[in-house]
């Protein structure tokens, strides 16, 4: 059951970055109809998760699985010629953490798009961040009610809190 999940998760994050690098398409970083592309420069993708701590033993889980989504990518040829370049980036499910990793991935690394946070506390806390900077964010597991209520640029791949209770609850 835990390999079918897994396999999963991890087609689920192929398809979250085909996806995406459709949406970004119409912002300039890539273009997925450009035959004459001369861009060879690496797609660079944003991960912010927990790998320290008690958290990591989720956060190390789904760093894992979005390396895999994109070895697939990049076995393929990457994005229109483009391999993509994961920059990952430990928030320790610390909302501080989180907005320091951002920052850096924003302002440094220049990335475009970002998979986390992992705790609600730490995406409530890179949302406003992210909708500021006009980054993409993809939160897989923030379930918190509220989060994501007043941005444009963050979104969630899992139920929020409420959706689940009703079904636990049957």
């Amino acid at each position: 059951m835990k390999a079918k999940l897994g396999l999963m998760i991890a087609i689920i994050a192929v398809l979250i970055i085909v996806i995406v690098g459709i949406g970004i398409n119409s912002t300039g970083l890539f273009s997925l109809q450009n035959t004459n592309n001369t861009n060879t420069e690496p797609i660079k993708i944003g991960v912010i998760a927990p790998l320290t701590g008690g958290p990591a033993q989720w956060g190390l889980g789904a760093v894992n699985m979005i390396k895999l989504a994109t070895d697939e990518v990049n076995l393929k040829g990457g994005i229109n010629g483009r391999k993509v370049e994961l920059i990952i980036e430990d928030g320790k499910c610390d909302p501080k953490e989180a907005v320091n990793a951002a920052n850096k991935l924003i302002n440094v690394d220049k990335v475009h798009l970002i998979f986390g946070g992992h705790c609600s506390a730490e995406t409530a806390a890179l949302a406003p961040v992210l909708n500021s900077n006009k980054v993409i964010g993809m939160a897989g597991v923030s379930t918190a009610t509220g989060v994501f209520d007043n941005t444009q640029f963050m979104f969630r791949t899992s139920p929020p809190n409420f959706s689940q209770a009703k079904v636990i609850a049957k």
